[in-house]
């Protein structure tokens, strides 16, 4: 994979990571349903999984 590539899918791993984060964290707060830990914590948890995965493809690069 070359370091566009790279960079391409490290960034859009950011924005999946966002949307999982809008959607699972910040959207509980703005229904009328009640509060469910589990939901939040899957969406704290793919959040840093996100970004944690698109800084790993970023600097696997940096080993030739």
């Amino acid at each position: 994979m070359n370091e566009n590539q790279r960079k391409f899918i490290s960034d859009k791993l950011g924005t999946l990571g966002n949307i999982a984060a809008g959607a699972l964290i910040f959207g509980q707060f703005l229904s009328e349903e009640a509060f469910r830990f589990p939901l939040f914590l899957f969406g704290v948890v793919f959040w840093i999984t996100c970004y944690l995965a698109g800084y790993l493809i970023l600097k696997g690069g940096d080993q030739e």
